[in-house]
């Protein structure tokens, strides 16, 4: 199974916990792409496991080429960051691609049944995880038309926002 990352390497990403898992994990690939302030720390935590590369900074063809040839890709945040609804789950959804994710809220409804939630920091999570994903279903990129997307995210506002 190939994993694929794209984005920052930054604080906000639980980076480590999916290098450690795909160590485990005979048959998983992982390729990162992106660069960041931990990306020399990261290479460093997978050195020797020919199966985890960093691709780096990629041009618009060359990351479609990757998340087309990719079966699952990761949203590892710490729920710290803040982030509500990162943007490379958009990219994910375009590409058609499963998701294994560490947020709640609003990445986790917009993910349903495309994906496998687990807990950041836990590479026995992160493992199960990657069994379980395999029968998710993939990401459709209609269900992130900003009609649908921003009627449930008005939906969600009057929700948080109406008196109990």
């Amino acid at each position: 199974m190939k994993l694929v990352y794209i984005g920052n390497m930054g604080a906000s990403y639980d980076l480590e916990t999916a290098i450690e898992a795909v160590k485990r994990l005979e048959g998983t690939e992982l390729v990162l792409a992106g660069d960041g302030p931990k990306r020399s720390r990261l290479e460093r935590l997978a050195a020797g496991c020919g199966r985890i590369e960093f691709a780096g900074y990629l041009d618009e063809a060359a990351l479609e080429r990757l998340l087309a040839a990719s079966e699952v890709g990761l949203i590892p945040m710490f729920e710290a960051s803040r982030v509500a609804v990162p943007g490379k789950l958009a990219d994910y959804a375009k590409a058609g691609l499963k998701v294994i994710y560490s947020l709640g809220g609003e990445t986790a409804a917009l993910v349903g049944g495309a994906g496998v939630r687990y807990e950041a920091g836990d590479a026995e999570s992160f493992c199960r995880a990657v069994e379980r994903v395999k029968g998710a279903e993939k990401l459709r990129p209609e269900d992130f038309a900003a009609d649908r997307a921003m009627a449930d995210y008005a939906k969600w506002l009057e929700e948080v926002c109406s008196p109990a």
